[in-house]
């Protein structure tokens, strides 16, 4: 579990959406319950976590770890094919080192903030 603090308060003094951690998209997408593997296998999809994210505007965050490319190239080519499932999928994100979020968190809360915007911007009138 990633430990963020000081971006993750900072963020909700900021913001009404709130962050979750770890979420895991493919299950909008697929459904749960029974033979959810299944299912994430005939979508081409695996049960990915979004280190942050804001469900309801399908925004992102990702942290990338102390290592390029999460362990490697696998690692890397993994964290792509998850890329781009989710832009398929409709959804923007956000990658940052782990050293930007833990030194720079007025910096990755504010280039959040810019993406919300966008995608409030987007947002058809009810």
């Amino acid at each position: 579990m990633i430990k963020y603090g000081d971006f993750e308060t900072l963020w909700d003094k900021l913001s009404s959406y709130p962050l979750k951690k770890e979420y895991r998209f493919a299950k909008d997408i697929v459904g749960e319950g029974p033979k959810f593997r299944q299912r994430l296998k005939l979508a081409g999809l695996q049960d990915w976590r979004l280190d942050y994210s804001i469900p309801e505007l399908k925004i992102y965050l990702e942290v990338q770890g102390a290592g390029w490319g999460h362990q490697g190239t696998q690692g890397f080519l993994r964290d792509m094919r998850k890329h781009n499932a989710l832009i398929l999928h409709g959804w923007l994100g956000l990658y940052f080192p782990s050293g930007t979020v833990e030194s720079s968190a007025n910096f990755v809360a504010e280039q959040l903030q810019n993406l919300v915007k966008i995608r409030e911007q987007a947002r058809p009138c009810v």
